[in-house]
């Protein structure tokens, strides 16, 4: 097979340069060229990812889960297959598809591995692993002020959500619906929509879910700050959840006011209303 790797120069903080020399090893095992670094803009990202699916069997994406997310939301995924070598921040995706060891070790598991089908979460045309609307977008803004704290890990997510949810966060109200059966959302402090366990940080928090089981995992989490905090603590040790779980293909969710919707580690857009669907065996990936 003939490989690409689309790296993102944004992600995980590390320069552009940098990534070019992590990414050798990558783009000798594969026989590879690296692509995107130079770009400039989310759009011209989007091109490169165009442009280096048509000169490839399987394109790879280096970044971190928002890199993933772009590259699916770019490609024609009933053609192209896709690896992923996480150079991000959070990096739920690296647990999710259980790559371990250094770039050389996870680009020798692409190269070997067989093509699998996983599920993607759609939402307005778009599509993606992981969603959540609440206190998320709050501390990714935060996070945003501060990038220096990115190099620390959880330690820069603790400090962003201690910072947002004081002022910069109003828990949420409204409606769900999950398969046309209703129920009441109140005083929410995220609301999940995700096709895997993790949450970044390798917090483990929807054991349940994984990305071939064909639905939709929703969690909604009502309880105290510091309750959720101790939960997501937690997380990193023991697989456990905490508030209203349920599984389902579709979910609707109206809000008392309008919210912005994460996914993937980026934002998405802010309104009142939404709508995901599970896409079954959507995206084909070697990993």
């Amino acid at each position: 097979m003939r490989y690409a790797i689309l790296a993102n120069p944004a992600s995980g903080g590390i320069p552009a340069e940098r990534k070019r020399l992590l990414l050798r090893d990558a783009a000798s095992i594969l026989d590879a060229k690296v692509h995107g670094l130079d770009a400039r803009t989310p759009e011209e990202f989007k091109e490169y990812a165009i442009s280096a699916a048509r000169e490839c069997d399987v394109l790879v994406g280096a970044g971190g889960d928002g890199t993933l997310s772009m590259l699916v939301n770019a490609i024609d995924r009933g053609t192209t297959p896709v690896g992923f070598i996480p150079l991000g921040t959070g990096n739920a995706m690296r647990h999710a598809l259980r790559l371990k060891g250094n770039i050389a070790a996870i680009s020798r598991k692409i190269r070997d591995a067989p093509v699998r089908h996983f599920d993607l979460i759609e939402c307005r045309g778009r599509v993606g692993f992981s969603a959540s609307i609440g206190i998320e977008s709050a501390v990714l803004r935060m996070r945003k002020r501060y990038p220096g704290l990115n190099k620390i890990g959880f330690c820069a997510y603790l400090f962003a959500a201690l910072a947002a949810y004081p002022g910069k966060y109003k828990r949420m109200s409204g409606t769900l619906e999950v398969d046309g059966v209703g129920s009441k959302l109140r005083q929410v402090l995220t609301l999940l929509v995700v096709k895997h366990p993790y949450h970044g940080f390798r917090m483990k928090i929807v054991p349940e879910a994984k990305l071939d089981d064909g639905k939709l995992h929703i969690l909604a989490v009502s309880s105290g700050f510091w309750r959720s905090l101790f939960w997501a603590t937690a997380s990193f040790v023991s697989s456990s959840r905490t508030g209203h779980y349920q599984t389902g293909m579709r979910v609707k969710a109206v809000l008392d006011r309008p919210h912005f919707l994460q996914a993937d580690g980026e934002e998405w857009w802010e309104a009142k209303e939404f709508r995901f669907k599970v896409l079954q065996r959507a995206i084909m990936m070697k990993t």
